[in-house]
């Protein structure tokens, strides 16, 4: 698994790899998932835990980047993989500072564009079966640790850090930040998602930090499930604008709107331009 790892950073996915991978994920990994689940449930075996059925369906596409990677290293390919993430002058401590309060007052600030695409009542009541239970273990682990990792290094650790070698950087992560909001097949989310998706990829190419982008992913899943936990009467596809008192909903959205506009200026100002942190280089002869 740690070869795996090593040589899928010689796969540097263009955006035809890219749609590929995420056609290998939504029909390979989903779909035979859940055949097997219903098979499974057919034969008798019970309720497969999500946990499980998510490590499922992430499977062919960690496969597939596993398999183009190791065969590019077998050949000699020309790029070598280099792993330098950069803070700029904050270091990773201050970062992650400012990181987590961009995160969290974002959260908030865009949460009203859950509410432009009604959900529909079959929907809603599949969502309430599947994630009702905020303070399930199962859930915590197939939300808050299992996604972050997984579909951080699907979508930044992979298919971003190859269209940045491929297209232009805006492009690279508008792309990435689309097929992120396009995997979850949930377009009663996709805005945020797209959103978070575009805040998590700038964050990638300024410090080429897949675990930065997994603690972006963690804070805001958890804290969906905070809220769940908070306000337990509260439906899937209400919002702290449906919860909380109107007065203080403004008066909290003001604040938090000047904090993510003040950490993303901070962050803007003193994180490295990604000149110093690429994540491939060309092999010269003397290092051959």
């Amino acid at each position: 698994m740690v070869n795996g790892f090593k040589n899928a950073k010689y796969f540097i996915p263009t955006v035809t790899d890219s749609w590929v991978l995420v056609a290998v994920f939504l029909l390979v990994g989903n779909l035979g998932a859940v055949a097997l689940v219903s098979l499974l449930y057919t034969l008798g075996v019970g309720a497969v835990p999500q946990s499980v059925v998510y490590l499922l369906s992430m499977l062919p596409p960690f496969l597939w980047i596993f398999a183009k990677g190791r065969r590019l290293s077998s050949l000699g390919s020309p790029y070598v993989p280099v792993d330098s993430p950069s803070y700029g002058s904050l270091g990773w401590g201050a970062a992650l500072i400012l990181i987590l309060a961009a995160t969290l007052s974002l959260a908030y600030v865009i949460e009203p564009a859950y509410s432009w695409i009604p959900m529909p009542e079959r929907i809603k009541a599949l969502f309430e079966r599947t994630f009702g239970d905020a303070g399930s273990l199962d859930l915590f682990i197939a939300a808050s640790l299992l996604a972050p990792l997984c579909e951080e290094y699907l979508c930044r650790g992979t298919i971003l850090r190859g269209l940045l070698q491929n297209i232009s950087p805006v492009k690279a992560i508008l792309l990435s930040a689309f097929i992120f909001a396009f995997i979850h097949m949930n377009p009663w989310q996709a805005v945020p998602a797209f959103i978070l998706g575009c805040f998590m990829g700038w964050i990638y190419y300024r410090t080429h930090s897949y675990w930065a982008c997994v603690f972006i992913h963690f804070v805001n899943n958890t804290s969906s499930q905070l809220m769940g936990l908070l306000f337990p009467d509260a439906g899937v596809d209400d919002t702290f604008y449906d919860v909380l008192p109107h007065t203080e909903y403004y008066i909290i959205y003001g604040i938090l709107l000047a904090v993510t506009v003040a950490a993303l200026y901070i962050l803007n100002k003193k994180l490295t331009k990604n000149e110093e942190a690429v994540s491939f280089k060309v092999q010269t002869d003397s290092q051959e």
